[in-house]
């Protein structure tokens, strides 16, 4: 069960989410909780969703599975030296705060 203390709804471009804030920069950072169900039963994991000003989102699971690199690189590759350092894995999925941080950085030195 979702606690309303803690995973608030959130508005997108495809409908509304379930979502614990961990960044309110300009590139929003939330914590998703994606429920499953199979045929071999049900559960959830968790994934990091971003969203960029422009209200465009990407969903990351915290899974090894995932082609972080590969979709992370494409997702930022309006800002190529970060999306260059993920793709050289100087940033992994371990680094998504601090994707995010240097992303911030880069939305506000455009500004100027």
């Amino acid at each position: 069960a979702l606690d309303s203390t803690y995973y608030i709804p959130k508005k997108l471009k495809d409908g509304w989410e379930f979502v614990q804030l961990i960044s309110n920069d300009k590139l929003g950072v939330y914590l998703h909780k994606r429920f499953l169900t199979t045929h071999m039963g049900s559960g959830s994991e968790n994934q990091v969703m971003l969203e960029k000003p422009n209200g465009e989102y990407h969903l990351v699971p915290l899974n090894n599975y995932y082609p972080f690199k590969f979709k992370l690189s494409d997702f930022f590759s309006d800002d190529e030296a970060l999306s260059k350092k993920i793709l050289n894995e100087t940033y992994t999925r371990k680094d998504i705060l601090k994707i995010a941080y240097e992303y911030n950085n880069w939305l506000n030195e455009q500004k100027k």
